[in-house]
């Protein structure tokens, strides 16, 4: 199977698919005001990687394409770039828990894209896709806006820093603790705080919410908030995050919604 090109990936190593990545859309400030861009994440599990023997350790090498179409077909980006991993023994290459995280920005014109992201081993050749339809949103620095929720496995201060590890497999069963959800904010008004509501739906129905005031400034905000898996059973959920003014009720109008 692995020398093969599969449309649709087959199961390997009890996974639903051989890798896993995340297209996200932030807004970005330029010479124009704001435009829009797709934040790729791609997480590549060693297993699928060959190996080959060095003087010391092992490495093996892998080229990501990354492929933008609109809903037609009809192709408008297109970028490839090459991984190399090392590794000092052969255990570490076969285990599926260790693996090669890597992120690409790509600036995109507002509506609906398919992103397509190709693997292909260097060493044998095997190659696989995947692909994600992700609508990308018209921002504007005079209307207030927000970006995509990153799923953040975990968050370390370093020297002042910040530092956001994303957590690229959609499956969160792995972190008993919960996770946590980062997105950007962009605010050209002069407004002390909004309110930032939650909601988790499973089929349709709400299974945990919560709701809570938040100071913004004018420009780029960043948030981070921690969601509790405690009380959700094995299942597909949605994630739906509304920001609206401090006295307005869910029902309301939002500011910006994701």
């Amino acid at each position: 199977a692995l020398a093969q090109v599969e449309s649709q990936p087959p199961t390997r190593m009890g996974r639903p698919l051989p890798f896993y990545f995340d297209a996200l859309n932030f807004g970005q400030v330029d010479a124009f005001g704001m435009s829009s861009r797709i934040d790729l994440y791609v997480q590549v599990p060693f297993d699928i990687i060959t190996f080959v023997k060095k003087l010391e350790g092992y490495a093996g090498a892998y080229t990501l394409s990354v492929l933008v179409n609109d809903e037609e077909g009809k192709r408008l980006k297109e970028e490839s770039w090459t991984r190399k991993v090392e590794r000092a023994s052969i255990e570490g290459t076969t285990n599926p828990n260790y693996f090669d995280l890597t992120q690409k920005s790509i600036a995109v014109e507002p509506g609906a894209v398919i992103v397509e992201i190709i693997f292909e081993d260097k060493e044998s050749g095997s190659e696989f896709r995947t692909s994600k339809k992700i609508d990308a949103r018209a921002f504007d620095r005079n209307q207030f806006g927000m970006s995509d929720l990153m799923l953040v496995s975990a968050v370390e201060e370093r020297e002042g820093k910040r530092k956001i590890s994303p957590h690229v497999n959609p499956n969160i069963a792995m972190l008993p603790e919960g996770f946590q959800a980062f997105y950007e904010v962009y605010n050209p008004f002069e407004m002390p705080e909004v309110r930032i509501s939650y909601t988790i739906k499973k089929r349709g129905l709400v299974v945990g919410e919560k709701s809570e005031l938040q100071p913004v400034k004018q420009g780029l905000n960043t948030f981070i908030t921690r969601i509790s898996t405690q009380a959700l059973s094995v299942g597909s959920y949605d994630l739906e995050l509304m920001i609206t003014l401090p006295r307005d009720t869910a029902k309301a109008t939002p500011l910006a919604k994701a």
